[in-house]
């Protein structure tokens, strides 16, 4: 290189233009990434933890660490919490589309927006409240629009 070049203030900018758009590019292929995994894909990944999801328990502010809010902590089949599955029933297309008395309460079927309202309130659409344990969550839309195609569409390890 020229020594002559390093002191042109055009090298400068040059260069600074060069490792934004270095920068820029790696950018676009990390989303481009993101963009290839399918809803269902996502919705997986919220529910085993491996996307993260803001939420913090009823009455505090701070966050609750990651390891916390990954829904299969609680929600997996077959899993109960002191002896009780009520208190943490495990989700699949059935628990969440089939009308049934839930918690005590009225009877209801959840719909996608019932089940986004209450992750993010702790209020389910019979106006019975989450155990207070239940994270309340920050999802934005597509985080829970993912969670829910994952959640009500069959599986491979649901029983029919």
């Amino acid at each position: 290189m020229h020594p002559g070049l390093r002191r042109d203030p055009r090298y400068a900018v040059a260069l600074m233009i060069t490792l934004w758009m270095i920068t820029a590019s790696g950018c676009a292929l990390n989303q481009d990434d993101g963009a290839q995994q399918t809803p269902y894909e996502r919705g997986e990944n919220i529910y085993l933890g491996k996307e993260s999801t803001p939420a913090r328990i009823a009455g505090h502010q701070d966050p609750l660490p990651p390891k916390f809010t990954r829904c299969i902590n609680c929600h997996a089949s077959g899993r109960t919490v002191s002896g009780n599955t009520e208190s943490a029933p495990s989700l699949s297309r059935a628990s969440l589309l089939q009308t049934q008395a839930r918690r005590g309460g009225p009877a209801f079927a959840y719909e996608r927006i019932s089940f986004c309202a209450t992750l993010r309130s702790g209020v389910d659409p019979e106006h019975v409240v989450l155990n207070r344990a239940m994270p309340r969550f920050d999802m934005d839309n597509e985080q829970c629009l993912a969670l829910w195609l994952y959640l009500t569409e069959k599986r491979n390890d649901e029983k029919q």
